[in-house]
């Protein structure tokens, strides 16, 4: 896949805020985000003649999939779980994608970012 990339191009992988924390009962999960976390670091090496920068972001908890449509408790809930106040949005991570694909990040590569507001825990629907 990468051979078809373009000299200079650049490679985001989405991985998961989980992997800087340990939470009981989910270990496969982040062990597998992991792999995807050192995969982009040694991936930044091997393209780095072509330029071709590699980096993954990481995010925390975001408002989709499950927790798309909670109620207002258990957004509140939710939201006191992150420093910032407010658990992520789609455009959180969007938005250091866009940064990542673009000229001004030619620089940066095998980063790592995490895009957690400060995630302090794992948040529940429940």
């Amino acid at each position: 896949m990468a051979g078809d990339l373009a000299d200079g191009g650049r490679i985001v992988n989405t991985s998961s805020g989980v992997t800087a924390t340990a939470i009981p009962g989910i270990g496969l999960y982040p062990g597998a985000e992991a792999f995807i976390d050192q995969i982009t670091k040694v991936a930044a090496f091997e393209f780095a003649a072509r330029p071709i920068t590699v980096n993954a972001v990481n995010p925390g908890s975001t408002a989709t999939g499950p927790f798309a449509d909670m109620s207002e408790q258990q957004l509140t809930q939710a939201n006191s779980a992150f420093a910032l106040g407010r658990i992520g949005q789609p455009r959180d991570v969007a938005g250091m994608v866009a940064f990542l694909t673009s000229a001004d990040a030619e620089f940066v590569t095998g980063q790592v970012i995490y895009r957690a507001a400060g995630q302090t825990g794992p948040i529940r629907r429940g």
